[in-house]
C-alpha cells in the first residue's frame, strides 16, 4: 500500500471530439509533448499536486471566482501514475464548465473617491445602490472595524426596488457621512496607498453591502486622501515695544498653509488699536504657500497693552497670536498737526505759524524734518523746550517753479495749437 501522487494540469486545448479514443490520444500527446496551458485560467483555483492515500479517498477542490459575467470551459488533465497497478488506471479528462451571472444588487460606482479631505471636518456623499432583479431586495451598508466611528450611513438598511418594465434598474441612495480624525490613519495602516503627492496619506478600503437574499456580497472601494488643515504662524507672540500715543508701529507676521488644500484666512475681530494689512487681513493660501501680513499697532492711551489677535481659517479653526506693547504719552504737543493752505502760485509764498508745548517733566530737544523738494521751510528746525515751555514755529511754503508742467498745462488748454505765449526757463 502506497500513497499515490495525482497531478492535475490544465490542457492547452480540447480534443477533437470527446470519444474515448480521441480523449486518450489527446491526453497521451499532451503528456509526451507538454501541451499544457502556459497561463492557467485566472478564475479557477485548485491544488495542482494532490496525493491519494492508501485505501483512501481524496477530494480535489476547484474554486471558480469570476470577475465579470460570462462562461468558461476549462479542460484539466488528471494523470495517473504509471506501472503501479495492473491493469493500468487510465488518465482522465476533467471538463470544468462555469457560468457567471450578474448579481441583482450592485453599487453604481465601484470606487467612491472623496478626493482630499481635511482632518476634523465633516463630509458627505451619496452612495447609489441599484437592483437589476425582478423583486425588491433588502440591502444594508456595513461599517468595517477600521472605519467604525468615522463613517456612518443614513439609513443603514433599506429595500431597493426591482427594475421597471423598461428594464431600468431600481435605485436607492444611501447617504455616507465621513468625519476623519488623525487616528484613522493608524487604524487603517494596512489600507494605505501612495497619494497624488507621493506620500502614504491615502486610504483605499473596501466597504461591504450586505444582501440577505443574495449569496455573494457586494463591495465598493472607499478612497480618500487625508490632510491637515493647520495654519502655521512664524511667531506665537508679538512684542510691539514702546509706542507713543497716536503713533503706529508695524510687525510682519509669516503665515504658512501646511496642508494639501487651499485655505482662506481672516482676522474678523480685532482690538481697535490693531489693523492688519493687506486686504484688511483676509487672504487665500495655496497648499504649502507662505505669505506675510502686517500687524499695525496704534495706541490710544499711555498704558501697558496685553491682548490677543485671533485669526480664523476656512475650516473654522481659530488661531491666536499673543501681543504686548507699552503705550507712552508723547513729550510734546502741537497746536496743529494738519495744515490746509490756500492756493498759491509758483514762486509765491505762504506763511503759517504753530506752537509746540513740552508736556513732560524733563527738558526735551527736538528736530523737525522737512521733505526734500517740497517747497516747505520750517524755522527753527532744532529747538529745546523746558518742562511746560511753549515754542513758536513758522512754516513757509513756496511752490517751486516748474516750466515743463506749465507748458503742458498750456498745451492742454489750447488743444495742442501753437500759442504766442512762450514759457522760457528762468522767467518769473
Amino acid at each position: 500500500a502506497l500513497d499515490v501522487p495525482i497531478p492535475l494540469r490544465q490542457l492547452a486545448g480540447l480534443p477533437a471530439d470527446l470519444s474515448p479514443q480521441s480523449v486518450a490520444a489527446h491526453l497521451a500527446a499532451a503528456e509526451a509533448e507538454g501541451l499544457y496551458a502556459e497561463a492557467p485560467e485566472p478564475t479557477l483555483s485548485y491544488t495542482a499536486d494532490s496525493t491519494a492515500g492508501n485505501y483512501a479517498t481524496t477530494k480535489i477542490d476547484i474554486t471558480f471566482t469570476p470577475a465579470a459575467p460570462g462562461e468558461a470551459v476549462v479542460p484539466l488533465h488528471l494523470r495517473m501514475p504509471k506501472g503501479l497497478s495492473v491493469p493500468q488506471s487510465p488518465d482522465m479528462l476533467v471538463l470544468v464548465r462555469a457560468r457567471a451571472h450578474e448579481v441583482p444588487i450592485y453599487v453604481l460606482h465601484e470606487t467612491m473617491d472623496f478626493k482630499c479631505c481635511c482632518l476634523g471636518q465633516t463630509y458627505s456623499q451619496i452612495i447609489p445602490v441599484c437592483n437589476r432583479g425582478k423583486v425588491a431586495l433588502k440591502a444594508s451598508l456595513v461599517v468595517s472595524r477600521e472605519l467604525h466611528g468615522f463613517v456612518s450611513f443614513s439609513p443603514d438598511m433599506a429595500y431597493v426596488q426591482a427594475r421597471d418594465r423598461s428594464g431600468k434598474a431600481g435605485r436607492f441612495d444611501f447617504k455616507m457621512k465621513f468625519e476623519p480624525e488623525e487616528k484613522l490613519l493608524k487604524r487603517c495602516k494596512e489600507f494605505l496607498v501612495e497619494g497624488p503627492t507621493g506620500l502614504m496619506d491615502t486610504i483605499e478600503i473596501p466597504v461591504r453591502v450586505g444582501v440577505p437574499d443574495q449569496t455573494l456580497p457586494v463591495h465598493f472601494n472607499f478612497r480618500v486622501q487625508l490632510t491637515t488643515g493647520l495654519i502655521k504662524f512664524s511667531q506665537e507672540e508679538v512684542d510691539f515695544g514702546v509706542v507713543a500715543v497716536n503713533d503706529s508701529v508695524s510687525v510682519k507676521l509669516g503665515v504658512t498653509n501646511v496642508g494639501e488644500l487651499p485655505q482662506r484666512l481672516g482676522f474678523p475681530t480685532l482690538p481697535r488699536e490693531v489693523t492688519v494689512q493687506p486686504n484688511t487681513g483676509f487672504l487665500s493660501l495655496l497648499p504649502g504657500e507662505e505669505r506675510s501680513v502686517e500687524l499695525i499697532f496704534c495706541p490710544f492711551s499711555d498704558i501697558h497693552y496685553n491682548f490677543a489677535v485671533t485669526a480664523v481659517a476656512g475650516s473654522n479653526a481659530p488661531y491666536t497670536v499673543q501681543c504686548k506693547a507699552v503705550g507712552v504719552a508723547p513729550p510734546v504737543e502741537f497746536t496743529c498737526t494738519n495744515f490746509q493752505l490756500r492756493a498759491c502760485a509758483p514762486t509765491d509764498r505762504i506763511q503759517q505759524s504753530f506752537f509746540c508745548t513740552n508736556v513732560s517733566k524733563e527738558a526735551t530737544s527736538m528736530e523737525l524734518l522737512v521733505p526734500r523738494n517740497s517747497g516747505i521751510k520750517l524755522s527753527p528746525l532744532v529747538a529745546t523746550l523746558e518742562p511746560g515751555q511753549t515754542g513758536r514755529f513758522q512754516l513757509d511754503f513756496c511752490p517751486p517753479y516748474q516750466p515743463e508742467h506749465l507748458s503742458q498745462m498750456l498745451l492742454e488748454m489750447t488743444g495742442g495749437r501753437s500759442s504766442r505765449m512762450q514759457v522760457k526757463k528762468g522767467e518769473g
